[in-house]
Formats: structure tokens, sequence, C-alpha cells
């Protein structure tokens, strides 16, 4: 054996092998203890062991060795990153040790190659600590046999290579794929890549539907070929900046689709650049807002509609918040911006009287119905008038989710239609009492010809109801053979609006078929609108018996013609005038012989005859209703305006029988025109300043008072600017206010101040408001010289002071009376009583003596109540507040009753009480108080001996007041006496005690809360005092 271990016998032994090298861990193996292992002392290390401990650590590759079945370790300087927080502890110990989390894996390892196994493993997953923080990491391990001295694996190799940052890499690059082929798999945008000449690469399914074609068609073009033409040029302008600068842009553009149609896109373009930096392809993201333009274009569409519309149009959000109100709307309601629109809620448009209807009654159907329509009134935020509208309110609802978005109104102002119609009330009234007073068949249709009135007449003759004969009922009361044709007459003349004269028989009460004669002709408004039809019928029965009847009607006709206002007439077919009611003689002062031939023409102006005459021969040959507006002249001889009416009577046939003509007066309309005429005259008398000035600020007209004022002559002011003559409205502050004005019309008065000619400041007030002449924007505007108003002002403003601070030293005067006096009254009572107690029963008792001790003792009662009242009087002058805060009526009656108990029920006094339409107020209660016990009190000591006291005690609210009302039977006051009523120390009646002060409280409390009071009184009736707190 000893010639196998050592067979060259003549060879001398080599030197035991050191550990060498090896940087850190050589270092510390060879000092390490190693007497203490299972390996021993290093010289005792078997030259396998050795070896292999050179051999790793001069390895640059991470490696540790596990030396025999315990695995002890040893390992080199490139394994220390992996060993992490477990360097340098791990050298010299177990692997169960120093790898606890990895004993079974190692243990295999180990068993595996000490039988001669070689294993590898890749992609294995470790936790290493480093930096005090535990970390993942990734290896590929080779374990290897080492074999010992006798050529039997001794201990196992590990080399080591950590992969980590190429297994996250490799993540996430899988990662990134997942998320782009996501991104391009997307339904919700499209994804398109081109060459930088526009030519597609990759496009996703998304972009593919959302242009119209297919993958494979848009490899073969270009992003040019499917882009709008109008948007392209601007689209190229971006792209080019883009690939020269590397800067993403956005753009929306449309694209087309092979049908022709166009979709809107929002493209998000980048650069892709290569690995030089070089700019390699184009990245578009795009988003379809197809929907999103056309809802703009609405939006613009609805914008111009609300803006141009005449009508209230508000918009709020579902919490009432006012979100928009057109102008229209603004004005309507006097608003002056669309930002003070925002600051308001629905509820603040009505008034106080209307929002509980709005609340309990319009708001609830808005989420009920979806809509509430119906009269209602707005309120003008400035002056507080109502203003009646139409009101339709609804809900603005999401289309495709139906989610209420917010709630609309568009509210027509129906102030002038509703005071037409009450005008139309009115004088429909006067018609229906003409009607109802003239004896004859009246009837009136609607727009459609459908008959709404009948008159007593026709209920009476035919014995029937009124709804029986409305609408088309009364032609059940034509005889057989009339109906048909006359209902056919009436409906072929309402559809020309013409007159219809026609006879027909109509069945009365008794059975009987009367004839009557009907004149049926259209109604026209003052604006010559259509109104309807109006019928008047007259019995002709014997008329058609004898020709008296026919000249009875006749004298019927002419006298009811000659009742009209206006001038009336009749001609022939050819014009020729055959009768003029008595209106015309009265007005022209002559007869009928006078008007014959050509005679009217004398009654006309000179200068207007020929285009008369003219024009009614040519509308005799039309034979069509005409209208005509003429001068005729007077009995006085003064020229009057008339508005000539012609209208032809034709017969069943359609031939023209005659015609009827009128005339109305409208010389004061003509007036009217004329007057503005003038204003150019007028203006230059006035008491202001007429300024019209042009855009730029220049002026058009000034009236002689301006010129006058400023102190420049005509010639002067064409070169003047409105900036040269008002120190305030500069360039800017001008060009704002003249579009402002140009948007809403008149503006509110408001205060400048106007510069003269040698510079001197006055102030003005100024009253303006857009208008257009000749197709152009001009500012009008009245200025009204304000200085002694001003130095009024000031004066009076001087003079307030002056008399607070009076009003102040009164106040400290009385208080200091009322304080200073206390003292002695008391003392003096004090004195009294003394006196009192120290004379004899039997003094005290005399005739001349007890009256005096009771008048003293009542003199002092009075001077103390006195000083009370003075003493409270001050407490409320120098009371600056008071503690407010929601007093009920009742509550504060209930004490007062208590108070009053024994007065109440010595004088047999009832109290009469309704707080229920206004049972609280926000007021001091202390203030309440005083207020109505003074008020019950004093109903109480004044009442009448002659009847029990009646009290009636009521509240209410009257716009924006509570009315406190309090009503007694009394004695009464007399009237010269009321006004000093409320007077200090003032008392009317002396049969009860009293200091006269207290109504002088009440009113006092009253002024300072800004309310008033107000009483009414009848001596030997009682007295009601009424008071007025500001709410």
């Amino acid at each position: 054996m000893a010639d196998i271990l050592d067979p060259i016998q003549d060879t001398p032994k080599a030197t035991v092998q050191s550990i060498l090298g090896g940087g850190e861990l050589g270092n510390l193996i060879r000092g390490y203890a190693w007497d203490s292992t299972l390996l021993g002392p290093i010289s005792e290390w078997s030259l396998s062991l050795r070896m292999a401990v050179n051999l790793i650590l001069q390895s640059p590759t991470p490696m540790v060795m596990l030396w025999g079945e315990a695995g002890t370790v040893l390992y080199n300087d490139a394994y220390r990153t992996l060993a992490g927080q477990r360097h340098p502890f791990m050298l010299g110990v177990e692997f169960s040790e120093s790898w606890p989390e990895t004993a079974g894996f190692i243990k295999e390892v180990i068993s595996q190659t000490l039988q001669g196994k070689a294993l590898t493993y890749r992609k294995l997953p470790f936790t290493v600590y480093r930096n005090n923080t535990a970390e993942d990491i990734w290896l590929d391990l080779d374990c290897s046999p080492i074999l010992g001295d006798d050529g039997l694996p001794a201990g196992t190799l590990i080399i080591t290579n950590e992969i980590t940052g190429k297994v996250k890499a490799d993540q996430a690059l899988i990662e990134h794929e997942e998320r782009l082929g996501g991104v391009l798999n997307q339904n919700s945008v499209g994804i398109a890549e081109c060459d930088l000449t526009g030519r597609f690469i990759l496009v996703n399914d998304r972009y593919s539907e959302m242009v119209g074609r297919s993958k494979e068609a848009l490899y073969q073009m270009r992003m040019q070929d499917i882009s709008h033409q109008e948007d392209l040029p601007h689209n190229m302008v971006l792209l080019k900046e883009a690939i020269q600068t590397g800067v993403p842009f956005s753009i929306e553009k449309r694209y087309l689709r092979p049908d022709g149609t166009e979709i809107w896109v929002h493209n998000n373009v980048s650069i892709a650049k290569n690995s030089a930096g070089v700019p390699s392809f184009v990245v578009a993201v795009c988003h379809e807002v197809t929907e999103k333009k056309l809802a703009e274009k609405h939006q613009k569409l609805f914008l111009a509609m609300s803006e141009n519309s005449s009508n209230f149009i508000g918009i709020a959000d579902t919490d009432g918040k006012v979100i928009y109100v057109n102008p229209s709307g603004r004005r309507m309601v006097g608003l002056d911006s669309p930002e003070e629109a925002q600051n308001t809620t629905v509820i603040d448009y009505f008034s106080e009287e209307d929002q509980p209807f709005v609340r309990e009654v319009i708001l609830p159907a808005q989420t009920k119905e979806g809509f509430w329509k119906g009269e209602f009134r707005f309120r003008n935020f400035k002056t507080g008038q109502y203003i009646e509208v139409d009101y339709n309110q609804f809900a603005v609802k999401d289309p495709s989710t139906g989610e209420v978005l917010g709630i609309a109104t568009v509210s027509p102002d129906i102030t002038a239609r509703k005071r037409a119609e009450a005008a139309l009330t009115e004088s429909e009234e006067r018609f229906r009492t003409m009607a109802e007073a003239s004896g004859l068949l009246i009837a009136q249709t609607d727009l459609e010809g459908n008959a709404i009135y009948f008159n007593q007449e026709w209920i009476r003759l035919t014995g029937r109801t009124l709804e029986e004969l409305l609408n088309y009922g009364w032609g059940e009361f034509l005889h057989p053979d009339d109906r048909q044709g006359f209902i056919e007459a009436y409906q072929n003349a309402f559809k020309k609006r013409e007159v219809l004269q026609r006879e027909f028989r109509l069945l009365n009460k008794e059975g009987e078929y009367r004839w009557q004669y009907a004149v049926v002709m259209p109604r026209f408004a003052s604006d010559q609108t259509f109104a309807g039809y109006m019928s008047s019928c007259v019995d002709v029965t014997e008329s058609k018996k004898t020709q008296e009847a026919l000249v009875k009607s006749e004298e019927w006709f002419k006298t009811f013609a000659n009742n009209l206002q206006s001038l009336a007439w009749t001609a022939n077919p050819d014009g020729w005038i055959t009768w003029y009611n008595q209106r015309w003689y009265d007005f022209t002062g002559s007869t009928f012989e006078e008007m014959q031939s050509r005679g009217w023409e004398k009654i006309h102006h000179p200068d207007h005859l020929e285009r008369v005459v003219n024009f009614v021969q040519e509308a005799w040959t039309k034979q069509e209703t005409w209208e005509l507006i003429f001068p005729l002249k007077g009995v006085s001889g003064e020229y009057r305006w008339f508005l000539t009416r012609g209208i032809p009577v034709k017969d069943e046939e359609g031939n023209l029988v005659r015609w009827v003509g009128t005339n109305t007066d409208i010389t004061e309309q003509k007036k009217a025109e004329a007057e503005l005429s003038k204003f150019k005259i007028i203006s230059d008398y006035a008491f202001d300043a007429f300024i019209l000035m042009r855009k730029d600020g220049t002026f058009a007209y000034l009236n002689d008072l301006a010129l006058k004022r400023w102190g420049y002559t005509q010639e002067e002011a064409l070169t003047l600017r409105l900036p040269d003559v008002n120190p305030i409205y500069q360039e800017e502050l001008f060009n704002a206010t003249f579009a402002q004005a140009q948007e809403q019309g008149a503006l509110p008065p408001f205060e400048t101040l106007h510069k003269r000619k040698d510079g001197t400041i006055y102030p003005v007030e100024i009253s303006m408001g857009g208008i257009t002449l000749d197709g152009q924007p001009h500012l009008f505007a009245v200025a009204r010289d304000i200085t002694e108003r001003k130095q009024a002002e000031e004066t009076l403003k001087r003079r307030n002071e002056e008399l607070q601070r009076t009003n102040n030293d009164l106040d400290n005067f009385i208080y200091t009376a009322s304080h200073d006096l206390k003292a002695p009254i008391t003392n003096i009572e004090g004195l009294v009583n003394t006196l009192v107690m120290d004379l004899p029963p039997d003094v005290l008792e005399l005739p001349e003596i007890a009256p005096i001790i009771s008048l003293i003792g009542d003199s002092i009662s009075r001077f103390k109540n006195t000083i009370n009242d003075l003493t409270e009087l001050t407490k409320l002058q120098r009371q600056s507040s008071e503690d407010v805060s929601i007093v009920p009526f009742q509550e504060v009656l209930n004490e007062i009753c208590q108070d009053l108990k024994d007065p109440i029920h010595q004088s047999g006094a009832t109290l009469e009480i309704d707080f229920g339409q206004y049972p609280a107020l926000q007021f001091s209660r202390k203030n309440l108080r005083s207020v109505l016990y003074n008020l019950v009190s004093n109903a109480i000591k004044y009442r009448s001996p002659q009847r029990s006291p009646l009290i009636r005690i009521t509240s209410r609210q009257e716009q924006d007041a509570c009315i406190l009302t309090v009503e007694d039977n009394g004695l009464g006051i007399e009237a010269s006496q009321q006004n000093k009523l409320f007077a200090m120390f003032k008392r009317l009646h002396d049969h009860v005690e009293g200091t006269g002060i207290g109504l002088y409280i009440v009113k006092k409390i009253i002024d300072n809360s800004g309310g008033q009071i107000e009483v009414e009184s009848e001596i030997g009736r009682g007295t009601t005092f009424k008071v007025s707190f500001k709410l």
C-alpha cells in the first residue's frame, strides 16, 4: 500500500500546500480557527481539500464548497454578494446553520454529489439579505462532486451564476408584450403606426373598425388617403414639426370612410426613434369623438337659439343652483350678467308669496311627472315687480341612461298678452252688453269658425240652451231646405275672410220658421289680425211679405250704422256712393246731395286726391276688401287722417251686390308718428344733455345743452371723443360699456364725472342704452348735471349728523335725569311713610289730613312710574342691538294675559285671537312683549262704560311685512288728536291713571326696527292699531 501511495521512493516528499491569495476570503480562511471544526487545522487538510479551496479562491465566478456530509461551508470573494448578511458568519459552519431555509434542498444536493453525480439547476429562486433587506434573486447552479485524496467524492462544489437581471428583464418583456397586446387589442381606442411618409405599418382592430377599412386594405394606403382634405394641411404641418422636434402633438380631425361618411377622432401623435435617436415611425392613438363634436354643434345651435330668443331660458342643476340664463331672461328679471345669474337658485326667481307653491307643487311635479307647465310669475330682482310668464319647467335627462342631469325652463313673457287678454275681455264685455241690448240675434265664433257665443235673444227665440247652440249646434234649427246651403256659404266665406249676407229660416220655440237676414263678417283686432266672425240676424219674415218690412229693415241697418263710431257708407258695384251714415254728415258738414257724383272730392286733401282716386278705381275692379289711409276735411276745415276700408258684399252666386265701407279716424296715431320727427328739435331744448356716440367714441350727435356744459363749439365737438370729456370712461371701460349696451339694450342709471373744456369736473347721472342707426351700433346717453343734488346731499348728511348728536345729548339728559331723580323721590316716600307712622291714628283720620296723605301717596306713585318709564325709554335708546329670536305671538300674549288677569276679569273683557296666518315673528322678545302689553292694557284701560271690552288681536303677512292688528270697541280718539297720540307724556284721557309714555315707547321700538305703526279710531266706536314689522 505504501508503494502505491508513494510509488517513487527516491523522490523527496512535497511540502504541505498552503492557502494562497484569495482576497478577503483567503485571509478569512487562513485566519479562521479551523481546529474547532470537523475539518481540523489547515495543516491537516487533505491535499484535495487544499487544492479545491485554492481553486475557488482564485475564481472570479461565485463558488461555494460544502465539505463532507455535514457540508462545512467555504466560499470565495465572488460569492460574498450572494451571501449577503450571512457573510462572513457562514464561513466554516455547516450548511444547515448558514442556510437553514434551504437545508432540505442542500442536503439532497450533497447526497447526490457524494454519490458522484453532477447536478444542474436553472432559474432557481432564492431570497438573500442585502443592505438590511430581503431580496428575491434567481440563480443558475452547477453542482459537482469534489474527489478526495482517495479518489472518492468528499465534498460538493457549487458554481453559482446570478441571473436575476435577466429573469426580471424577461418578465418585464413579457409584461410589456402583454400590455402592448392589451393596448393594441382594446376596443376603446384605435392605434396605428405609420412610417414617416404616412404609410400604415400596424393598426389594431379598433382603428380598422373606426375608419371602416380592413387591415389588409390599410397596409396598402397612407394616412393622407383616408384623412379629410380640409384637415390634412394642418395635420401635415404638425407632423413635420413633431418629426423635427420629437415633441408629441394632439389634433382633432376627420377620417373618411369608404361609404363617404366621416368620423371625428382625437389623435395623440408621437414619434418613435431608433437606437441611434433618429425618427423611425409615427404612432397615433385615436379616440372617436364624433358624438362629442355633434354635441358641441348642437350646443352651439342651442346657445345661439337661447341667446337670440325673446323667451326666458334657464338651466339649473339638480340642487336648483342656476347654471345659465339667456340675455332675454336676465333682462326680464333684472340681472345684469351671467355671473350674477349663476349666484342664484331656482327659488330666488319667485316672490316669498309664491315660493311655497314652487316648493310644494312645481318642484314635486318635476320629480313625479318630469315637468310642470302653467301660467305663473317671476319677480324682478331689482324692482320686485312681477312678470307674468307661461312657465314651462322640465327635467333634463341623459338620453342614454335616463339620469336626471338638471332642470330647465323655457318661459315666454306673457305680460303683454295678459294685458291684451284683459283688454279683450273688457272689449268682449262691452260687445256682449251691446249685443244683449241690441234686440238682434248676435253670435260670435272663434278662430276656427266654431260658435262660442249667442246672446239671450237667440236663446229666447229658439227656446234652447246655450250648450245646444254652441259650435254648429245652431244648424239644427235652420230649415232643412236652407241648412246645407247656408253652412256651405258660411264656411266658404270664412275661408276667404269675406262678409256673408244671406237669408234663412230659423225655427222658434213655438215651432214656427221665421225668416232671418244674417250679416256674418270677419272681426279684426287693432293690429288687423283675424279674430273670428260675428253675425247679426234680423227677423225679416214680414219683409218677405211686404215692401214695408223691407223699408223697415233698411232703416234698421242705417240706424245700426249711424251709431257706429266710424264714418260709414255703401256703394253700388261700380263704386257709386248710395248712402252715408250720420257720422259722415256730422264730420263733413255736408248733405247727401252735395256728395253725389264726385262731390266727395272736395273733402279730400288736394295733395292726396289723385292717389286716392287711382287706388279706389283699381280696387273697384278687383272686387276685394281694400284699405287705404288718407286725410279728410272736417266741418271745421281741419284735415284728419282716416283708415278707410271697403268690403265687397256678394250674393249667393258670388256676384258683387254692393260695397260697405268705413272710415276710422287715426289722426292721433299719425300725430304720434310726427312727434318722433320732432325729437331733435325737442332735445335741443331739454334740461339734460343728449349724447349719441359711435363705436370709436366719437359723437354722432350732441344737443345744445351738452355743448354748453362742456364749453365746446359744434365744430370743436367733431374731433372730440368720450375720453376727452369723461376722466373715468377711458378706452377700455368705454369699449366694455359699449359692448354691454349693445347686448343688453338699456343699462341701469349710474353716476360718473364730466370734464369741461377748461378742465373743471362736475358730477352727472347717466342713463344710456345701445341702439342701431343706419345699420351701425350706437350708444345713446342722457346726462343730467347733479352738482346741486350732490351739494344738497352733503348738506343733508351734515344736518343729519348734527341732529344725531342732538338726539344723543337728549338721550343722555333723560338717562341722567331719570337716574338722579330716583334717590330724592325714594327719600320723599320714606319721609312720608315715617310721618304717617309717627302721626296718631286720630290725626290721620281727620278730614283735612287723610285726603292730603292719599294725594301725596298717589303723586309719589305717579312720579315713580314716570321715572320707571323714563328709565325703560333710556334703556331702549341705548340698546344698539337686541338678541333676536323666533317669538310666538300666542306665547307672549299668554304671559301678558297672566299679568293683566285682574283687569281683564274686572272689566269683563273678551279677547278674540287669530295668529293662524303668521304665528311667530323674528324679533326681540322683550320689545314685542312691550308693544303687545301697552296696546292690550290700553284697550282695557280706555274701555267704554256702555259695553264690555272686545279686543281682537290678529297677525298676517302683507308682502315683506308682518301686520299685527289690535282692535277694540272702546272710547275712541278724536281725529284731531290722533297725530298727538305717540308724543311723550301725551294723555288724551284723564279719568284713568297713566304717564303718557307707553305709546311713545311702542312707536320708538317699531321705528328702531324699521317698521311703522298706524291708528284708526272713531269716537264711540273704538280704535284699531296696525303695527307693521319689517321682515
